[in-house]
């Protein structure tokens, strides 16, 4: 719900006028008037959300939470903000691509020219983000140059065919505004952001944080069989189970299956105990092979991803799916490892009568696992995820799926590795062990060492994309920073293709040497398509996509130690896909 229909629901809920919920929250009768007919909006850090979740629990007597109606105010604020700052970029890039002017559009929707200029800056808001987004659709689509439809057809992803009329135009437009992109860019972000040796040795792996946890050997033991009724009960069946996991002296891998709702578990203390039970599984060394559900509200799938990135990244975690085997009646549940299993079901879409059986009878625990078994060979991969001891396989995998694409894209936190140059190379060397100490000489990091690393990347790339030029149209974007930016966050040589473990650190002058050879490399190749882009993006992770039969997209990340993973399920390589430039305003904090 929007930020207006969560307080009409309140007002309605407890049973109050809006002045009476005007007096308990300190805000006046209008303010509160102006906000249920959308006229205003509060800022997401603003004091008016505390005031109002201080207000509704008075009214209701304090049978709401506070915190949780503050929190609620909050998250429909913030995925407002972050829905108009990622439209207000898309129209942006549209009128800049289509040759449109600003100054025009004000004047034609009786618009200041510079209300407009803060708007698609992000620096200001109208009052109806829908209204105004509906007049920037409707004058685009009256207003492009007919031979630049082929353009807008590229940004918008619709065909060309499709877009010979005013309203066609405006209603793809309109439909290319309004998708949500936030919920993937946070879990891109969350790949830029991690790092490998951080998670290994994060606070919740020592043992203080062992002997704090619901996995704790000191907790009261397990039985060899029980029953766990309902939504409370059932999320300690889940903690049960890998409680049992974790205190065995198997290592055999784990299968996990569960189809059932994940919104009612929300509970910040049983997600805390579930990645924790996850991440010790991991650290213990069991491999874990989870089918994750689909069939769920996309957003709600990908925060669901998000929270699984860090155990991907360890490449300990095998994800599949079901295609199309969804029961919409019964809900179920499979987790088994070699010496517990646990079993439930409920019906479909709420846990409230559902249960939980958790075994460590040995019968019972080899029957579930031949089924898990079962239930996998019945799945697709989600992805596929490679780390330097399958580097052979994710070779010949991208190799074959570049083969097969009619064109490919990148979008890459630096140049391509290809145009680095000899003399540059040997300059960046040169400066980057002229700034270690002689103990880390001793470790490895010579000259020949990072040199073969390099080349060896370099030799991997030219292999993989030399002859493509030759053959079918590529397209690369690649960051281009001011100064200041640069030094806020240094880049690094990208060296995941070679699984490469060195970080070789640009400084802000060969970072922009590099750029220029890659522009005068592109000016040589008609087929190579280059953009250059002027907003911040990844810093960590590259993106590549091919346009197959059907759509995949490889995302590598280039922390040491290098890991890859090559999307093939289509709600996922489409949603990164139609993104097409992941890099604009699209800050998901809070401005």
């Amino acid at each position: 719900m929007e930020f207006y229909q969560i307080i009409d629901s309140y007002i309605n809920e407890i049973g109050c006028s809006a002045k009476e919920l005007a007096n308990a929250s300190g805000i006046s009768s209008s303010v509160i008037s102006r906000y249920r007919t959308r006229e205003r909006t509060p800022s997401p850090d603003s004091d008016i959300i505390n005031k109002l979740a201080k207000g509704i629990c008075l009214l209701s007597n304090n049978k709401k939470d506070e915190k949780q109606v503050y929190n609620q105010l909050l998250a429909s604020l913030t995925y407002r903000t972050n829905f108009a700052n990622q439209a207000f970029y898309k129209a942006t890039k549209l009128i800049n691509e289509l040759h449109l002017k600003q100054a025009d559009i004000a004047k034609s929707l009786n618009y200041d020219a510079s209300f407009i200029s803060r708007v698609f800056s992000a620096q200001r808001y109208p009052s109806d983000v829908d209204i105004f987004l509906n007049e920037i659709a409707d004058y685009i689509s009256k207003n492009l140059d007919i031979k630049d439809i082929h353009i807008l057809s590229e940004l918008i992803f619709a065909p060309e065919d499709d877009l010979n009329t005013e309203e066609a135009r405006k209603n793809y437009i309109l439909k290319w505004f309004r998708q949500d992109n936030t919920s993937m860019i946070n879990v891109l972000n969350a790949l830029d952001n991690f790092e490998y040796a951080d998670f290994l040795n994060a606070d919740f792996f020592n043992a203080d944080s062992l002997k704090n946890s619901k996995l704790s050997p000191d907790t009261q033991k397990i039985p060899s069989n029980k029953y766990y009724f309902g939504i409370d009960e059932m999320k300690k069946g889940e903690i049960d189970f890998m409680h049992s996991a974790i205190l065995s002296k198997s290592t055999d891998d784990i299968y996990m299956y569960n189809d059932m709702s994940m919104m009612d578990m929300i509970d910040k203390n049983f997600l805390m105990e579930y990645m924790k039970g996850l991440s010790f599984l991991v650290k213990k060394g069991h491999n874990i092979h989870i089918i994750h559900n689909l069939d769920r509200p996309f957003q709600e799938l990908l925060v669901g991803l998000e929270a699984w990135l860090p155990l991907y990244m360890t490449g300990q975690i095998i994800p599949y799916y079901f295609e199309d085997m969804y029961d919409h009646i019964f809900n179920h549940a499979t987790y088994s490892a070699s010496s517990v299993a646990l079993y439930g079901t409920s019906i479909y879409g709420s846990r409230n009568n559902g249960l939980y059986y958790l075994t460590q009878n040995q019968n019972e625990v080899d029957f579930l696992r031949a089924r898990a078994k079962e239930m996998i060979q019945l799945a697709k991969p989600l992805m596929k995820i490679y780390r330097q001891e399958n580097r052979n396989d994710f070779y010949n995998d991208f190799r074959e799926h570049l083969d097969m694409s009619a064109s490919f894209s990148s979008i890459l936190y630096a140049p391509p590795l290809t145009t680095l140059s000899d003399k540059l190379l040997n300059m960046m060397i040169d400066q980057y062990l002229s700034s270690k100490e002689e103990k880390d000489i001793s470790d490895g990091i010579t000259r020949e060492a990072i040199l073969q690393q390099v080349k060896y990347t370099h030799t991997i790339e030219d292999d993989l994309f030399k002859d493509m030029l030759t053959k079918k149209h590529v397209y690369t974007k690649f960051n281009v920073f001011t100064e200041d930016e640069f030094n806020r966050s240094p880049t690094f040589i990208p060296l995941s293709l070679g699984f490469g473990e060195i970080t070789l650190p640009y400084t802000f002058e060969t970072y922009m040497e590099h750029v220029e050879l890659t522009r005068k490399a592109a000016k040589k190749s008609p087929s190579l398509d280059m953009e250059e882009l002027s907003t911040s993006g990844f810093k960590n992770i590259q993106i590549r996509m091919g346009d197959s039969e059907k759509p995949w997209v490889l995302i590598s990340n280039n922390m040491s130690p290098a890991i890859h993973f090559l999307i093939e399920n289509p709600i996922l390589a489409d949603a990164i896909i139609k993104m097409r430039n992941p890099f604009g305003n699209f800050d998901t904090d809070n401005e």
